[in-house]
């Protein structure tokens, strides 16, 4: 009876396990993180590595690990917060970018979003996604260049959040 409750008890552990989801891939190259986000449509997701991103950050539109090629669709909540980038170029292939994604980053002063076929989605707000300063004196980012529709994840709101903001004409 032991060994038969004991079996059973094994057995019912070993599918739970089964049953789990398992822990989404993810690959350094650089700077950046990327987590799969479709194993099928091979996509995947960006955030910084650490706070140590510096400079200019010019986002790929797709990164190649183990011989497969995955296309950049989405940057991660809070995924450049706090790091030390003077601008960030956005390719058309990202869809999202996450809430607070490039928040408190008080060196950067521009943002460049390439046109696409379809909107991107800030989630939350974007005057949240590229909101610069602390607590108690915010300044924003100067200029964002905008190449396709802004679609957000709550109400709309206008661009008057930074200095400059012109339309890509590429």
């Amino acid at each position: 009876m032991k060994k038969l409750l004991s079996l059973c008890l094994l057995l019912l552990t070993t599918i739970a396990g089964w049953a789990q989801d398992p822990e989404p891939t993810t690959f350094i190259d650089g700077d950046l993180t990327y987590t799969v986000t479709d194993d099928e449509a091979k996509t995947v997701s960006v955030k910084a590595t650490s706070t140590s991103v510096t400079g200019d950050l010019v986002i790929p539109s797709s990164v190649t690990n183990e011989d497969v090629t995955y296309s950049v669709t989405r940057i991660e909540a809070e995924a450049f917060k706090s790091s030390s980038i003077t601008s960030v170029s956005i390719p058309a292939s990202v869809l999202t970018i996450g809430n607070e994604a490039f928040n408190f980053i008080n060196a950067l002063v521009s943002v460049r979003i390439e046109d696409g076929d379809t909107p991107l989605t800030l989630e939350n707000n974007y005057y949240g996604a590229f909101q610069n300063g602390d607590s108690w004196g915010v300044h924003y980012t100067k200029t964002i260049y905008l190449g396709r529709n802004i679609v957000t994840s709550v109400e709309n709101r206008s661009c008057t959040e930074f200095n400059t903001v012109e339309e890509l004409n590429d």
